[in-house]
């Protein structure tokens, strides 16, 4: 799993915990204990050294420490360095303090100078135990080689539930050589679901995980894990492969269009359902996946025990203006509940258990919805015709879709006309504005006009004349 994909998912568990930090930032700082990625900040500095920072001061909105340097352990940073820092923690700015003594790793940015920021390597002297560990062994000569990851396991029990993060210990965890099969280590994850691998033969090594019955990768279909990770004496000499595994169920089936191949992409939804089968609303509905716009193939990779309905598009909502792949198909779909119900009352249910990985099989759509047009002419003011006017639909109740914004626009022709196309099932307002000879005041708009419920509507007068 990529560290980037890793950082977002543990941001999403600290927001979802109600972290007391300001939520502009979304790093909770470095992680501490042994098998980081210290060789990684190591050869990836242009200084490292240990200095005592003997001023901390505000310039504009960035903080600047001034370091007195103790020991110089890589490159040639001088008697004194200053890292540059943004001033707040909100901001990912690294609280440096005053009189602290810190373990620095100094990367110069664009504008020539050092910066640090909350996720930064640098560590306060006293939490840098495996810092000073690695430099020993590169100052004994060794060659600083390292393969270093953590295996966590994601917890949610049902979909009331918060999910959590929790780290797995006793986990063997096995690296072999590509190249030459006899290279082979094994060791266990210590109390923190951390692994570490020192001084190893330069290579790269497909790093394994031996998973206890249930537990599977998150992000694969695997139950026996696998990453390749490389490493070098030349620019990599350490690699890292985290692992997130989970005991939680998942959903798998192919959507079916009506002509009975693959259908087009399509999103679905998960949705909750309470001891009653009544649908949980006060709880989000399991995160949503597109079919593979080739095969028709969906996944849920990580659905809690329960029961849930399948469907697409839930809450009966126009197409948001960012779904544009079936709108250049000229498809769009109304609710529909797996297999292919248009009401609740004869929907499939899905029942999922733990460790699970449930294959519904088909899911049938049905016929697209039909279209309908909309059409007419746009004036000013003056009653005159207005060209280059823009012309928009939006849903009559935008507050049970999850987006806001309108769902189809045109612009007027030269006569001022225009024509725009809705779908049968959905209830419209249209409105108009001119981009175009702005006022002060900014656009000026038509009002906001309500559009039948079924069927075309012709001959529609929009009036641009005030602003919004």
């Amino acid at each position: 799993m990529s560290k980037i994909c890793l950082a977002m998912l543990l941001t999403a568990f600290l927001y979802a915990a109600g972290a007391p930090e300001a939520a502009a930032c979304t790093c909770r700082g470095r992680p501490a204990g042994p098998g980081v990625e210290t060789c990684g900040y190591y050869w990836g500095a242009e200084n490292v050294f240990i200095g005592l920072a003997e001023s901390v001061v505000v310039e504009n909105d960035l903080m600047k420490a001034t370091f007195a340097v103790e020991k110089t352990i890589r490159g040639t940073p001088g008697e004194k360095v200053e890292i540059w820092t943004s001033r707040s923690t909100a901001s990912c700015g690294y609280p440096f303090k005053q009189g602290g003594r810190y373990f620095v790793y100094g990367r110069r940015s664009g504008d020539g100078k050092f910066h640090e920021h909350l996720c930064g390597p640098t560590v306060r002297l006293d939490d840098a135990a495996d810092d000073l560990e690695y430099v020993k062994e590169i100052e004994a000569g060794k060659t600083g080689t390292r393969i270093y990851g953590s295996i966590y396991e994601d917890v949610q029990k049902s979909s009331r539930d918060p999910r959590t993060l929790g780290k797995l210990a006793g986990i063997e965890v096995t690296i072999q050589s590509v190249r030459r099969k006899k290279i082979r280590f094994k060791t266990l994850t210590d109390a923190q679901g951390k692994y570490l691998f020192k001084e190893i033969p330069p290579d790269d090594y497909r790093v394994t995980a031996k998973l206890p019955a249930g537990l599977r990768e998150l992000f694969t279909r695997a139950d026996l894990t696998e990453h390749l990770v490389g490493v070098s004496l030349e620019n990599r000499r350490c690699g890292g492969a985290d692992f997130v595994t989970t005991r939680q169920g998942a959903v798998a089936g192919k959507m079916i269009g009506p002509d009975g191949r693959a259908a087009p992409q399509v999103f679905l939804s998960l949705l909750p359902l309470d001891e009653r089968d009544q649908i949980i609303r006060d709880y989000p509905p399991v995160d949503g996946v597109w079919a593979d716009q080739l095969t028709g193939d969906f996944f849920f990779r990580i659905v809690p025990p329960g029961r849930y309905l399948l469907a697409v598009n839930p809450a009966n909502c126009p197409l948001a203006p960012t779904h544009d792949v079936l709108r250049r198909l000229g498809l769009e779909f109304g609710r529909t509940f797996y297999d292919g119900a248009a009401d609740r009352k004869n929907a499939r249910i899905v029942t999922v258990f733990e460790s699970g990985k449930l294959d519904v099989g088909s899911f049938k759509l049905p016929a697209p919805l039909a279209e309908r047009w909309f059409s007419g002419i746009v004036y000013d003011a003056g009653r005159r015709p207005l060209a280059g006017a823009t012309v928009f639909l939006l849903p009559a109740e935008t507050s049970r879709c999850s987006y806001s914004g309108n769902v189809g626009e045109v612009k007027t022709d030269a006569d001022g006309r225009f024509r725009l196309r809705g779908f049968e099932t959905y209830d419209y307002r249209i409105r108009a504005y001119n981009e175009k000879n702005r006022q002060p005041e900014g656009r000026l708009f038509s009002k906001l006009r309500e559009l039948p419920a079924s069927g075309n509507a012709d001959n529609l007068e929009l009036t641009v004349d005030a602003p919004y």
